[in-house]
């Protein structure tokens, strides 16, 4: 089944055909993923557009006028022209592993690895300072960044933090329009180009809501329109797999933030905790 909004024509073929038809801008796009196809598909949106030369912007305005609806899409797509069906969840030929399972592990620990030692922990301390200061601590996600958004408000309403979160975009964006200076708001997002988060994330910053962004990077436009960056570092280079050792990540995240919230108010989150624990013990055989 062909994924939603994505051309079923070639992409590269697409390319060709509209490349006289281009800017100057675009065209010089055009060329550099026509010669270099592999770096389109591997390359994060802000490393292509700075080997390009461009913006990460004009790299989206480009794909759009392809007919994609942002820059994953259509990497995704170009991958499925060059790479064969074992290699698109991983940058290896999963055939040619006796194990699984190390694949999968060492993806997560490489990325788990680099962000540990990029992350900025005196950044982190502060958010968690902000979360605990704030009257709500407004979580948001799309997709699976929602996922990593459900994780955290799993470990912080444990420890009496006031958070709020729903799934729905539509009253995502409404609950931002309610936010304010008192509030603080954390989105999570894997790649940062998001058309939703970004809306969401302007919203926020109408009504003077303090916002961090989650982020494996850090240079996207919804970093640019939010007040802080939490890096995520990945170190993969597979179409899909970064996706997934990032979200190991983001939840790592968190629990950093939720352990610096237990140290900053000590006895009230072990009170918090205690209270947690003994009403779902009721709950257990």
């Amino acid at each position: 089944m062909q994924e939603k909004n994505i051309p079923v024509i070639s992409c590269l073929y697409t390319i060709h055909h509209m490349r006289d038809r281009l800017s100057a801008s675009h065209r010089r796009i055009a060329d550099y993923i026509i010669e270099h196809p592999q770096r389109a598909i591997h390359a994060t949106i802000d490393t292509l557009a700075g080997e390009i030369g461009t913006s990460e912007s004009t790299l989206v305005r480009f794909v759009r006028k392809l007919g994609y609806d942002g820059y994953q899409h259509f990497r995704i797509s170009l991958a499925t022209e060059l790479v064969s069906p074992v290699k698109r969840v991983y940058e290896t030929d999963i055939n040619q592993e006796k194990n699984i399972i190390p694949t999968v592990f060492n993806s997560s620990i490489e990325t788990l690895r680099a962000t540990r030692e990029q992350l900025d922990s005196s950044k982190v301390l502060q958010t968690a300072r902000q979360m605990i200061e704030a009257e709500n601590v407004l979580l948001f996600g799309m997709g699976g960044s929602f996922i990593v958004a459900l994780d955290g408000f799993h470990k912080f309403v444990r420890i009496g933090l006031p958070v709020k979160m729903i799934q729905d975009f539509h009253i995502q964006l409404m609950m931002a329009s309610q936010s304010s200076p008192a509030d603080v708001a954390l989105l999570y997002s894997h790649t940062g180009i998001n058309v939703d988060a970004i809306s969401i994330a302007d919203e926020l910053g109408k009504q003077g809501c303090p916002t961090i962004c989650i982020t494996s990077n850090e240079n996207s436009v919804l970093s640019q329109h939010c007040s802080s960056t939490l890096g995520v570092y990945t170190r993969s280079n597979g179409v899909i797999s970064e996706a997934f050792s990032a979200r190991i990540a983001q939840m790592a995240v968190n629990d950093a933030l939720y352990l610096y919230a237990i140290k900053e108010r000590e006895e009230k989150s072990v009170n918090q905790l205690e209270k947690m624990q003994s009403v779902i013990s009721k709950r257990r055989i």
